[in-house]
Order: C-alpha cells, then structure tokens, then sequence
C-alpha cells in the first residue's frame, strides 16, 4: 500500500512500513494481519477478529470495529473470521467468515447486515465499491455472475455472466 511518505505492507510476522527518503524497513505491528485499505489518508488494517487505523508512523493504531460488535445475537458469529474489508462513503464494509458481509458505519458506531437483502444466504466471493454502486460476484447459485446494487435505491442488476453458470471473458 503506497502513501506518500512510505509503502506499507504485510510480512510473515506483521505489519511493516518502508520510508521512502531514508530506506528503512520497520515492523509496525507485530502479529497476523491480513489485509490493508487507505481510506481519506490513513492507513487501516485487518487482524482476524479487528480493523485497525494506524495513528502514526510508530505504529500506534487504534481499534475501529472488533468482532464483538456484531450485529446478530449468535454467539457463533461474533468469533467468525473477517476475511476481507473495506471503507466507502463513511462506512466500513466487511466480509465474515466468506459469506456474510456487515456494514459499520463509522459516524454514528452503528453496525448492520449488509447484501442479505440482495442474496438469498448472502453468499458472494468479492465485492468492491465504484461510483456509488457496489459490485459483487454472486456464488450463491453457482452462477458467479457480476451484479452492481445501487447503493441508494438497493436495486439489483446482472452486469455480466453468460447465462449459464460459467464465466464469460468476451
């Protein structure tokens, strides 16, 4: 992850920042991180049970949103694994456990499901945020069609899949 000042990226044993102008290499975090996002100029970070922002180029951070927070009452879904995150239009929007996705919005601290309403069992490989749309890859039916939702109406469309359940490259 590239910053102005420094590259940032996750070795085996955590989170390191490269300074650009002086060439060293320091381990920041120390532990197993598993992606990283930049968000309105900061850096933020995932471990399997939190979502971290970095505060400094010491490596001070601060948690953003833990497992705890949520939103189901099943005791089996605060301990799911976050696979994947990421930060658009003020929200958080993270992936658990490879097929539930829940929404964190980061003014108010409210936390909420997120796709169940567009995917019968809310089961999709990726998603990822352009122009107020969020696109998907749909799994659920084994079709992996492409699908955009807006994020203002939730309306739902197929943009790309070949009808067949197999993936069209032309």
């Amino acid at each position: 992850l590239e910053m102005p000042e420094a590259f940032y990226y996750i070795g085996d044993d955590g989170l390191y920042r490269y300074d650009k102008q002086s060439g060293q290499d320091d381990l920041l975090i120390r532990g197993d991180i598993q992606g990283l996002f930049r968000y309105e100029g900061k850096v933020y970070y995932s471990t399997p049970q939190q979502i971290c922002c970095l505060m400094d180029d010491s490596g001070g951070s601060s948690v953003v949103w833990d497992s705890s927070l949520y939103p189901d009452s099943d005791e089996y879904l605060k301990f799911c694994l976050i696979v994947d995150f990421q930060l658009y239009d003020g929200s958080l929007y993270i992936k658990i456990d490879g097929i539930h996705a829940i929404r964190y919005v980061l003014e108010t601290g409210q936390t909420e499901h997120f796709l169940d309403d567009c995917l019968a069992d809310a089961n999709f490989n990726y998603f990822t945020f352009y122009e107020g749309d969020c696109f998907y890859i749909e799994h659920a039916n084994r079709s992996f069609s492409i699908r955009r939702m807006d994020m203002d109406s939730g309306e739902v469309t197929v943009v790309r899949t070949d009808g067949k359940g197999r993936y069209d490259p032309n």
